[in-house]
């Protein structure tokens, strides 16, 4: 009777996690909006003096579209993501697991990195230099390391680890 239960707790607790990430590759599929600070009314000057209010009316806030699409689902997980002076960069990073550690740097415009890690104790580092470089890392399973450095324009990278 205790090992149905177990079987059946565990097979729940699969199915959890599988439907978890189908939720995530179902939103990661939508596409994303970007409001340019034009297009949000703060009603009256109560934000005059706020940090906030200041980032929203910079002329460097309209300028950049670049967005980042960050799922993490477990414990110990990392990521570093910077986007210096970019404009129109795209990063989706996708961990599940345990102590997965990501390290992203896009200096330039239009890039894009998308990173899958489910599993244990993964690494990736992304490094883009240029312009209209994409990157794919997926990586399934435990302790796989990987780096890409793309300096440049207009290249790819696909690495699939299981």
């Amino acid at each position: 009777m205790y090992r149905t239960l177990f079987k059946h707790s565990t097979l729940l607790k699969q199915y959890r996690h599988f439907t978890r990430f189908l939720f995530f590759l179902t939103l990661s599929a939508l596409p994303t909006f970007v409001l340019a600070s034009s297009d949000i009314d703060l009603g009256n000057d109560d934000f005059a003096d706020s940090i906030l209010s200041h980032d929203l009316n910079s002329s460097e806030a309209q300028k950049t579209l670049s967005a980042i699409l960050l799922h993490q689902q477990g414990s110990l997980n990392k990521s570093l993501i910077q986007q210096s002076a970019s404009l129109d960069n795209y990063v989706q990073l996708m961990q599940i697991g345990e102590g997965n550690e990501a390290s992203i740097i896009q200096q330039g415009t239009e890039n894009k990195v998308s990173i899958h890690q489910l599993g244990r104790d993964n690494y990736v580092e992304v490094n883009q230099m240029g312009d209209r470089n994409h990157a794919t890392v997926d990586q399934f399973g435990d302790e796989q390391t990987y780096e890409v450095t793309q300096m440049g324009d207009d290249m790819t990278v696909e690495v699939t680890q299981y």
